[in-house]
Formats: structure tokens, C-alpha cells, sequence
């Protein structure tokens, strides 16, 4: 049982990342995978992790084929890659919660988990502290939180001293360390700093311009060149009795070091301890990286010490993966109440839109009791409806579409997306209930404003078949309560597609952008070009397929809702000349399309 990379190869725009790159990772190792900057050292990890597709080898983890069996060998790694990402208004109690239920554990187990791992990696105090008001070492520590959950067989921690303070390295170190002794985990840990790692490994790889040179045991590739790093109080006394053995001193800020030509610490220590110089330590100077790539320039690509082999373990990945990717889409959405309560704004226009009107009618009707008019035109709960949604839905889909351009690219920009592709969840798995997790909000977004909507419209006005208000006060019925009540059961079915079919392109434009922003001005500007483009499609007949063709316009409303109107205040030649059935190949495209890039996506 092990993690290992079996001939790993992979190019950036023709460079090479990785060169047929074997190496081996045992049960209860610490392996340092050491290396300039450039080395090919983040490019191995995110291979190993999936978040990145080797051109060329394979990934073996505990036997089973990372391409093949992608979830049993997801569900033994954890990693941390370069800057951990989360949510920063939520603590990270919540982060870790939220990572757990997608990971497969029960509600009461992923809170356990969460509240364990905080205490494991010294964050127990401040449990619901907002991510945002972290610092740079304890974002790291949460972010090794979040790659042990669900105990991993291995996690992989990519420069995770980066930004780190001398205090963080050393706290950083200390967690390693307790994780390797004390919980059993297996790490694989990449620095370009040799020191950082060098007295938490056991087994060292050391990359250069993406071949693994060697990988072998930490004290024998460490070991200096005859070399000793002495501290003492009394420096001067020590370079007398150094000087007098003939060996050559170098003074350093905080250490001597020795030039021992050979002789062994022993000796050294003990001619210092008799001439009464004090000694805080000494020991081999360990190698630089320098020194090590000088040794070894010559070296062909390295091979893992021991043979390769597929024997599989038990299988652990959880199941259910679309319920998990619904539930983590759900409450993502419901953190963020302050987005949630942008869709206060169409509520609060219908209501302003019918009232409005409301306040029309009633002078319409003054104005024919007193002989201003003829007569007017009676406004019921109907045309009530049309005036409440004429303005607010299109708002409300927009809103929408704009949010949906967040799902993916938002949490691209933001890391969490990295974090979430770590679980044992299969990619188009994901997107797939991300996207459903929309579709569903869409409909539940439309219902209720429908449902407001009639509600206030009702308030204001009555249901009741349409009438001409005449001068004595009679009303003349010109459209009977039964064909009203026919259109607006049209008017609810007819309008469901267009709104679903915004937050499809949002989601669509969300999935191909690399950035929250670009989606968002690539949904909202398709949206405006769309409707830019009314005439030229109404040209070639193709305006029915066109989603801002079915919402009202300024461009020349040929919409569900004009229909609707026309057909309730009594115009009799009222056709509806959209079908909204030519909306549907706009979700199975989005969806499609977001599958396709999603699933292909390198997450570097």
C-alpha cells in the first residue's frame, strides 16, 4: 500500500513540467519533495490530486488507478495547494462542515470532524472566527484542517511554510511533526527551502527542471560535506582549540562552522568540553539544495526505490455524489443572505408596479363618474398581474443569471473550488448538481413571485372577467372569469423556460470563465446582446430561440407577458408568436458545455 507516480510526464505550452517522474510514497512516511521554484513539484502534487491530467504515467494510490477509479483514490489523499481557499464570511468551523458533508459524513459526524481538526491544528479557540479576519498562518493550519478530513491515508501539502513568518515555520513544523509521530499520516511535503523540511522527513525526492534526481533516505542524502555546526558562548575560546586541532573555522551568525576534515563530532566535542568551552550543540551541517544537485547533476531521472504494485485496498468512497454536490450547493447559496435578499428588489417593484396602477383605476373611474370620460377600460386583478411582472421578472431573471455566472467561476477565483474538487466526487458529478441546485432555486425564485405577485394584484383588485366601466356606473363584461382564469394558467407555464433559461446562460458563462468577473460581464453582456439583436433575429426567424425575446423588452415586445396582456384588457387579434419550447436546447447546452469544460479543466 502506497502512493505512487509511475513515469509522470506533462508540458506547459510546449515546456516541460515533468519528465518521466516515478517516485514512491510509504505508509508512515514523511517524504519531502524538495526543489527550486519551477521544479515541477506543485504540477506532480496536482497530478497526484486529479486536479491536473498527466499527459503522460499514472497514479497509483493504494492500487487503485487514479484515472480509472477516481474516487477510492480521492477518498485516501488530502492535499493543501499552495494558498487554501474558503469561504471568508463563514468561520472555519463551518468551512471544515461544509467540506465533511461534501466528503460523505452525516451532519453530526461532520461537525465532530470539523470541531476535532480545529483543535488538531491549534484553531479550537476561535471556532466561529470569520476566515476573513485569519492570518496568513492560521489560513495555512486551516487549510491542512480541511485535507484531513475524513482521515486520509495521505496528504499532500504544497509550500505550506509560503508566507509564513519564523514563528509560523516553527508552529508549521511542530503540526507535521505531531501528524507523522502521532496520528499515523503519511505526508508529502514540497519546499524549495531545504531547511524548512529537512528535520521532519524521513525520505527525501529532489526535482530539478522537472526529473526527479534521486529519492533516498533523508540523513544519508543530507549529510554534509565533513561539516559541523557548532554553537557556543565562547566563540573565541572554541576557534583557540579548533585552530590548534588544524581545523578551518567559519563564523556565521548564529552558528561556527567547522571544517572537520573527516574527524567525527566526537572528537571535536570532547577536545572543546576539556579545554572548558561550553557547547550549546553540535552536529553535521546538512546539505544545501546546491550541494545536492552538484552530486547528483549527472544523474539519469529517478526511479522509486522499490517496485511498483497494484494490489487494491477495501473501498471507501462514499456514494450518493449528486446528493452531496446539491447539498453543498444549497448551502452555499443560503451563507449569503445578502445576495439572497437582492430578490427583495422584484418583490418590492411588483408591489410599487400594482399600486400604481391601482391608483390609475381609480382615477379613471372618478374621471367617468364625473363626466370626463366616456368611459374606461375596468382593471382587474388580471391586468393587475401583467403590470406586477412587466418590470419585475425580467429583474428577478437577471439577478438570477448573474448569480448563477458565480456558482462556478466564484469559487474558482476564491479557491474553494480546488478544495472541492479534493473530494471523493466525480466532476461532472459536481457541476451537474450545482446546476440542478440552481435550476431548482429558479423555479422556487419564479413561483413565489408569481405567487406574490397574484396575491397583491388581488389585494388591489378583483378576479373577475374583464368590463367597460360606463358612465352610470353599469359594467358591460367584454371577456368572460373563465378565459381569464385560462390565461393566466398559460401565462404561469409559459413563463417558467425563459426564466430558466437566464440562469442557464449565467451558469454556462460561469463555467467557461476563469474569473467571478469575466462571468459576470460575459452573462449580462450575452443577455444585452441578445436583446440588441431582436430585429436582426425576427429577420431570419430565429427570435423564438433567442431567451431575452420571450422577457418584456423596449426592442419590441413580442413576449409571454405582452401575449398575456393583450389577451386580458381585450385585444382581440392577440397571438402569441414565440414558442417557449425553443428555449430547451439553451439548458441541455449550458449544461453540456459546463460538463464538458469542467470536467477537461486543469486546476493549476
Amino acid at each position: 500500500m502506497a502512493l505512487q507516480l509511475i513515469s509522470v510526464s506533462h508540458h506547459y505550452g510546449g515546456r516541460p513540467a515533468l519528465s518521466d517522474v516515478s517516485l514512491r510514497v510509504e505508509k508512515g512516511d514523511c517524504y519531502g519533495f524538495i526543489g527550486h521554484n519551477g521544479a515541477g513539484k506543485s504540477t506532480a502534487m496536482r497530478i497526484a490530486l486529479g486536479l491536473i491530467r498527466p499527459e503522460q504515467g499514472r497514479v497509483i494510490v493504494d492500487g487503485f488507478d487514479a484515472r480509472r477509479d477516481p474516487l477510492e483514490a480521492r477518498a485516501r489523499m488530502g492535499g493543501l495547494i499552495e494558498t487554501p481557499g474558503f469561504f471568508d464570511h463563514l468561520g472555519g468551523r463551518k468551512n471544515l462542515m461544509m467540506l465533511a458533508r461534501l466528503q460523505g459524513l452525516a451532519p453530526a459526524a461532520a461537525r465532530l470532524e470539523a470541531e476535532s481538526l480545529m483543535e488538531t491544528v491549534g484553531l479550537g479557540e476561535v471556532p466561529d472566527l470569520p476566515v476573513r479576519a485569519y492570518s496568513q498562518g492560521m489560513r495555512q493550519r486551516l487549510g491542512i484542517a480541511q485535507a484531513l478530513i475524513g482521515r486520509p491515508e495521505y496528504i499532500l501539502l504544497d509550500e505550506p511554510g509560503n508566507g509564513l513568518d519564523p514563528e509560523g515555520l516553527a508552529e508549521m513544523r511542530r503540526l507535521i511533526r505531531r501528524l507523522t509521530r502521532e496520528e499515523g499520516v503519511t505526508v508529502l511535503i514540497s519546499s524549495h527551502q531545504l531547511h524548512e523540511i529537512a528535520e521532519i522527513c524521513n525520505r527525501i525526492g529532489v526535482l530539478k527542471k522537472g526529473r526527479l534526481l534521486v529519492e533516498d533516505d533523508a540523513r544519508k542524502l543530507l549529510r554534509g560535506e565533513g561539516q559541523l555546526l557548532l554553537e557556543t558562548d565562547d566563540r573565541e575560546g572554541a576557534g583557540r582549540v579548533l585552530a590548534d586541532m588544524g581545523l578551518g573555522v567559519e563564523s556565521t551568525a548564529d552558528h561556527l562552522l567547522v571544517d572537520a576534515r573527516g574527524r567525527p563530532s566526537s572528537d571535536v566535542s570532547r577536545a572543546l568540553v576539556e579545554a572548558g568551552v561550553p557547547l550549546s550543540a553540535i552536529g553535521p551541517r546538512p546539505a544545501s539544495l546546491e550541494e545536492i544537485y552538484l552530486s547528483i547533476e549527472s544523474a539519469t531521472p529517478g526511479r522509486a526505490g522499490k517496485p511498483f504494485d497494484e494490489k487494491q485496498g477495501k473501498r471507501i468512497a462514499p456514494r450518493l455524489g449528486l446528493l452531496r454536490a446539491l447539498r453543498w450547493e444549497f448551502t452555499r447559496l443560503a451563507s449569503r443572505p445578502a445576495l439572497l435578499a437582492l430578490f427583495l428588489m422584484p418583490f418590492a417593484l411588483a408591489w410599487f408596479e400594482i399600486r400604481g396602477r391601482h391608483a390609475e383605476a381609480l382615477a379613471d373611474a372618478r374621471d367617468v363618474a364625473e363626466g370626463g370620460l366616456i368611459s374606461a377600460t375596468g382593471v382587474t386583478a388580471f391586468e393587475g398581474i401583467a403590470w406586477g411582472l412587466r418590470n419585475s421578472l425580467l429583474l428577478a431573471a437577471v439577478i438570477l443569471c448573474g448569480m448563477a455566472s458565480q456558482s462556478l467561476a466564484g469559487e474558482l477565483d476564491r479557491g474553494t473550488l480546488r478544495n472541492a474538487f479534493l473530494r471523493p466526487l466525480r466532476r461532472w458529478v459536481f457541476v451537474l448538481g450545482k446546476f440542478l441546485a440552481f435550476m431548482a432555486a429558479s423555479v422556487l425564485i419564479y413561483g413565489l413571485l408569481m405567487a406574490v405577485v397574484v396575491a397583491v394584484a388581488g389585494h388591489y383588485f378583483d378576479f373577475e372577467g374583464a368590463y367597460e366601466l360606463l358612465p352610470n356606473g353599469e359594467r358591460m363584461e367584454t371577456l368572460a372569469l373563465a378565459d381569464l382564469d385560462a390565461a393566466l394558467r398559460d401565462l404561469v407555464v409559459s413563463g417558467a423556460l425563459p426564466f430558466l433559461s437566464f440562469c442557464a446562460l449565467g451558469f454556462a458563462a460561469g463555467a467557461v470563465a476563469r474569473s467571478g468577473a469575466v462571468a459576470l460581464t460575459l452573462s449580462l453582456g450575452g443577455l444585452l446582446a441578445f436583446d440588441l439583436g431582436r430585429a436582426i433575429s425576427r429577420e431570419f426567424d430565429v427570435e423564438s430561440f433567442m431567451p431575452p425575446a420571450h422577457m418584456p423588452s423596449k426592442l419590441g415586445d413580442t413576449s409571454f407577458l405582452r401575449h398575456y396582456e393583450d389577451v386580458v384588457t381585450g385585444v382581440s387579434n392577440a397571438v402569441q408568436t414565440l414558442d417557449p419550447t425553443h428555449l430547451l436546447p439553451w439548458l441541455a447546452g449550458a449544461l453540456l458545455l459546463a460538463l464538458g469544460v469542467v470536467s477537461r479543466r486543469d486546476l493549476r
